[in-house]
């Protein structure tokens, strides 16, 4: 109709809270793909690391590297300490190398919304031991790799040993009191988690041939 204007999609302004949406979803589709690209690229580092055997020729492997270190390599061995070993607090016949003990409470919260409880947990005590450890060879001919910060390596698992749970036994009052605070504790839930000695691991990282001829493993560096 005469008068009438048209006005395209493209022609209208933005507003600062449209500008701003648009914003934060390409800053977040920016950092999803750059995770994304991280996990495939780690992955893909995993199946192609290369899997050496912990016997004489690592140490003549690492010796012909000109920097006297392999970037990213596989190893599998058995647990051993370097000098003394841990003992287990739950069953002192073990011995380990890495000892977690960890006191977790276990609680129902009253969730008004919903019309029902909610289990929480919350740590109140964590405790972690660890001493000096090498992967030896599982034939036992051939020289350990020493592990190093082996707390920081992600993936690491533990076995746990131990689990014990402290129920509580309120009175009347008490439980009169969950009720109108809308918190009933559960109980604690204490465990133990180790790593024993002559357990089979297999580590995945950098190797390095250090001044004194020794093998230690180390975090790869550079970009993943």
């Amino acid at each position: 109709m005469p008068g009438d204007v048209l006005v395209s999609m493209d022609d209208l302004p933005l507003s600062a809270l449209d500008t701003l949406c648009l914003g934060s979803t390409l800053a977040l589709s920016s950092l999803f793909y750059y995770l994304y690209w991280r996990q495939r690229a780690a992955v893909r580092r995993i199946q192609n690391s290369e899997k050496l055997q912990l016997d004489g020729d690592l140490r003549r492997l690492l010796e012909s590297s000109g920097s006297r270190e392999l970037r990213y390599v596989a190893l599998e061995g058995t647990v051993g300490a370097v000098s003394a070993s841990l003992r287990s607090q739950n069953q002192p016949h073990l011995h380990v190398v890495i000892q977690r003990h960890v006191v977790t409470e276990h609680r129902l919260l009253w969730n008004s919304l919903t019309r029902n409880w909610s289990e929480s947990e919350r740590v109140l005590h964590e405790s972690v031991n660890s001493v000096p450890f090498q992967l030896c060879p599982l034939g036992g001919a051939g020289d350990p790799v020493i592990v190093c910060d082996p707390l920081k390596a992600s993936g690491l698992a533990l076995e746990t040993i131990h689990e014990r749970f402290y129920a509580p036994s309120p009175g009347f009052g008490e439980l009169l009191g969950h009720y109108l605070s809308g918190q009933k504790p559960k109980g604690l839930l204490e465990t133990e988690e180790i790593l024993p000695v002559g357990a089979t691991l297999t580590g995945l990282g950098q190797l390095v041939l250090d001044t004194q001829g020794g093998a230690h493993t180390a975090a790869p560096t550079g970009r993943v």
